[in-house]
Parts: structure tokens; C-alpha cells; sequence
């Protein structure tokens, strides 16, 4: 029987984390799942959060 055998280069696993996860009784955004300007402040990416 032949072995053959392959070594493979480095993997990269990405995952992204969904925008809103519920956790019990609290609501988690995710702000980089929501797009606003570079220099937005947090009530400008508060308005694009859904309620």
C-alpha cells in the first residue's frame, strides 16, 4: 500500500458575528455589522440599529 501524503499550506478560518444576538433579557449589537460614516459618533449609529 502507498502512503501518500499532502501537507497543506496555512488555513484561515473567518467568521463574521451576526448584527443582533439575544442573550436572556439583553439586546448585543454588533456595530461593525452596521455601516455609518468613518467619523460618526454612537447616536449616529444608534439610529441605524434596528429597535
Amino acid at each position: 500500500m502507498n502512503d501518500r501524503a499532502k501537507v497543506l499550506e496555512e488555513v484561515v478560518l473567518e467568521n463574521e458575528a451576526p448584527p443582533v444576538t439575544l442573550n436572556n433579557d439583553t439586546i448585543q449589537y454588533n456595530a461593525g455589522s452596521f455601516k455609518v460614516q468613518p467619523n460618526a459618533n454612537v447616536e449616529q449609529l444608534l439610529k441605524n440599529c434596528p429597535v
